[in-house]
């Protein structure tokens, strides 16, 4: 059925609990490991704790879905 299977992460940011970008990633496939956030910024290894992220998704009718929500980091 058309718009079951995502096709590619058009977006995906992750902001601190003041919202400062921690993280952004464009074109990123949702087959791969690697792609996405580690848990790293720019100035190294993000503390513990809740972060948000906003996403937009592309499916495989071409439709592309925002979301937005909380992840939980551990070490």
């Amino acid at each position: 059925a058309g718009g079951d299977d995502l096709e590619e992460i058009e977006s995906l940011r992750i902001f601190d609990r003041w919202g400062r970008l921690m993280y952004e990633g464009l074109g990123l496939s949702p087959k791969s490991m690697e792609s996405g956030w580690d848990g790293y910024s720019r100035q190294g290894p993000v503390p513990e704790g809740v972060y948000v992220y906003q996403a937009g998704l592309r499916f495989d009718d071409q439709i592309v879905r925002y979301t937005s929500g909380s992840v939980m980091l551990f070490r």
